[in-house]
């Protein structure tokens, strides 16, 4: 199987690769995200040490990226553009490693 995209010709194997390229970021965002959320729960002292030394803007940017790998890790994918953006990794993986800084 053979498409034609303008001077592109995409064959069968690299739709086949693009696939598993997507699931294999589905599971990274995935496992990412159970990983922030249980350090989180767990270890509340990981963030500060103590619940005035929050930084609560930071803290709800966070969580709010760890629902959005929760949501890419189990493959929802928005028809709306704003969705997509709002689940894209481009953006929740960074503000999630913040957590390790």
């Amino acid at each position: 199987m053979k498409e034609t995209i303008g001077d592109l010709k995409i064959t069968k194997n690299h739709l086949i690769t693009a696939k598993e390229n997507a699931f294999i970021v589905r599971v990274l965002s995935f496992i990412m995200a159970v990983t922030f959320s249980l350090i989180i729960f767990f270890n509340p002292h990981f963030i500060a040490s103590t619940s005035e030394a929050i930084k609560h803007g930071l803290l709800s940017l966070q969580m709010l990226a760890i629902c959005a790998a929760f949501l890419h890790g189990i493959g929802f994918s928005g028809e709306n553009l704003y969705f997509r953006i709002l689940l894209s990794p481009f953006w929740h993986w960074p503000v999630m490693l913040t957590l390790c800084l």
